[in-house]
């Protein structure tokens, strides 16, 4: 299933490089973080640094030109190695703030953004994208989960994928 959706990703990825009318938002949940850390504030755990790397990589091909995260350190360390490896700035976004999400996107018209959110703004995002009730929150075991809504012309599509070590929710 991984390979199927990496091959669509790639699929996608290359039939709207060109297309400048086309938007595409990418969500991803922060990558596993440190439960062991008393702080609320904790960085990954080392098997959110392997989904990490695998987000980094599970994306390589795919241009980004804008990313955004919450002010966390989970969420901006799980795409830090996209930033880093595209000498791209990674800018806070405030995941509540549905007016300034849609300043984002109208602002980036035909590029790509990527967003790194949480358990319970990635859904939210997803439904104020789609116009729709139809995502839920993730469980806390959640993470696993990519997803790409490409807009043109009024027209929402959502690309749901999974990348890196099955997280073991359906």
């Amino acid at each position: 299933m991984k390979i199927v959706g990496i091959v669509l990703l790639l699929v996608l990825s290359s039939l709207f490089a060109g297309a400048q009318d086309f938007t595409t938002v990418i969500l991803v949940r922060h990558a596993e973080k440190d439960m062991t850390a008393s702080t609320n504030n904790p960085d990954l755990s080392p098997e959110g640094k392997a989904r990490q790397q695998a987000l980094s990589h599970a994306l390589e091909n795919v241009d980004i030109d804008v990313l955004y995260s919450t002010p966390y350190l989970r969420t901006r360390n799980t795409i830090q190695g996209i930033a880093s490896a595209r000498n791209l700035e990674i800018l806070e976004y405030s995941p509540f703030d549905e007016a300034a999400i849609k300043e984002i996107i109208e602002s980036n018209q035909g590029k790509t953004i990527l967003f790194s959110g949480h358990s319970n703004t990635v859904p939210a995002m997803l439904n104020m994208l789609t116009g729709t009730t139809n995502y839920e929150p993730f469980t806390d075991a959640d993470y696993d989960n990519l997803f790409f809504v490409i807009m043109h012309g009024g027209v929402v599509q959502v690309l749901p994928l999974k990348y890196g070590a099955d997280d073991g929710v359906k």
